[in-house]
């Protein structure tokens, strides 16, 4: 396995795709994090919103949009 693998995984992965104990171990990890970001919200509500995020891909169009903020700038056109 090498980088672009396991990217290509965790991409999978994200948009509610591949194998089923990853998806729950995804939305476990998601869930967690939830719980660290809002603590005033029940660890349950954080873990059935990751398991709809992950499920329904929701996380994954999520990372993309985040992605694209760290995307190289294209190359300026100038007239001539």
């Amino acid at each position: 396995s090498n980088p672009a693998e396991g990217a290509a995984v965790v991409r999978e992965l994200l948009e509610g795709r591949g194998p089923e104990p990853m998806r729950q171990m995804l939305a476990l990890n998601v869930g967690f994090g939830l719980q660290l970001l809002r603590p005033e919200i029940s660890l349950a509500a954080c873990m059935a919103d990751a398991k709809v995020a992950v499920e329904s891909g929701i996380a994954g169009e999520y990372v993309k949009r985040i992605a694209k903020k760290y995307e190289p700038a294209s190359p300026a056109i100038t007239a001539a």
